[in-house]
């Protein structure tokens, strides 16, 4: 397994309606449909994601779409992606896990998933999302 999975390459998103993008992130998005926009056309490796983005569109949302991709068209996310939710809303944060939890046994099934997997929920501003997030 991987020390820390988070600080492996590639594209790095940080999905967020109000706070600030820490450092270690390449793109700032605060819209679901912009992060679906994103596994549609672009390698998203590592996202970290909000629940309540202050519109209809959540972070459970996002998780479902990316569930309904990889289940319908595993050309488009082909392996799995290292997944921080960072809400601050338990039950969202809770909600979202579950979709990752399925998703990683869909990829287990494939023989896609890897010694490094990572989906845990990581509140924002934390201890432990510090250590993940800003760890060298």
């Amino acid at each position: 397994m991987l020390d820390n999975p988070w600080r492996t390459t590639g594209l790095r998103v940080w999905l967020d309606d109000e706070r600030v993008m820490p450092t270690g992130f390449d793109l700032h998005v605060k819209t679901g449909e912009a992060l679906t926009e994103l596994l549609r056309h672009d390698h998203v490796s590592h996202m970290s994601l909000d629940h309540d983005l202050g519109q209809p569109t959540t972070g459970y949302d996002v998780m479902n779409t990316l569930e309904r991709l990889v289940m319908t068209e595993p050309h488009v996310v082909g392996r799995p992606v290292y997944i921080l939710v960072h809400s601050m809303n338990p039950a969202g944060a809770l909600a979202m896990t579950k979709v990752a939890n399925r998703l990683y046994d869909w990829w287990e099934t494939v023989g896609q998933a890897d010694a490094g997997w990572v989906c845990r929920h990581t509140p924002y501003g934390s201890d432990a999302f510090n250590r993940v997030v800003y760890a060298t």
